[in-house]
């Protein structure tokens, strides 16, 4: 049974969302606060975590930079009512996987979270069997690291599988339901702006100009390529 952790503050939501978890037959703990949850975790690691952005004595954005940095590969939900889209591509710099806005769908909501938990595997073992260059980019996967001169640049698992495929795919255009299906699962809502987003990040983090990028180039109307 999965370990899944709800941290949110309101009551009644944070209720719902345990009873809403527990039926799906996940094992949940819920806390009202990043600091009593990121106590908890160092006592039992999480399989996932369901956090708010907004929450008392630690926020869940210093929260998700914690869990990030002692466990690179677990999956972490953001559950926000902070909207924005530059509100929800900060959220995944700061280290989500995916982002969901309130108030939300609960069919939605239980599909994204049922998806992240099937790459789980993806996300404990090594997603690449070499380490690879990609332009002047030198990409670790066992590290999770890419390299530039003396530069060092932090890579997430998804960030790794999402290089990984392009590299793999070198030269030729890999739409955005092959990154979806291959990246994120097959169930993932591919409406959903999380593949953009997750580029966007992608690029400020590796690209010498996101704005024209060398290693990961847009194939406009159909997906992204490198060569």
């Amino acid at each position: 049974m999965l370990k899944l952790m709800i941290i949110e503050d309101d009551k009644y939501a944070r209720l719902g969302l345990h009873q809403l978890f527990e039926q799906e037959a996940y094992h949940t703990q819920s806390y009202q606060d990043g600091e009593t949850a990121w106590a908890a975790c160092q006592q039992v690691k999480p399989d996932i975590c369901i956090l708010d952005r907004a929450l008392p004595k630690m926020s869940g954005e210093e929260l998700c930079v914690l869990l990030r940095e002692k466990w690179p590969s677990l999956p972490i939900l953001f559950l926000s009512g902070k909207g924005a889209e530059s509100e929800q591509i900060e959220g995944l710099e700061l280290g989500a996987d995916d982002y969901i806005t309130k108030p939300f769908s609960v069919k939605e909501l239980l599909a994204r979270v049922n998806a992240m938990c099937r790459r789980i595997p993806l996300f404990s073992s090594s997603v690449a069997d070499a380490n690879f260059e990609m332009d002047d980019l030198f990409i670790d996967t066992k590290q999770m690291i890419a390299t530039r001169g003396n530069e060092r640049i932090e890579l997430t698992a998804r960030e790794i599988s999402i290089l990984t495929l392009l590299y793999k795919m070198t030269g030729k255009m890999v739409s955005r339901d092959e990154l979806f299906n291959e990246c994120w699962g097959r169930d993932y809502f591919a409406n959903s702006r999380s593949l953009d987003q997750y580029i966007s990040c992608l690029r400020a983090k590796i690209e010498r100009d996101p704005k024209k990028p060398l290693i990961v180039k847009t194939a406009r109307g159909v997906g992204y390529w490198y060569g």
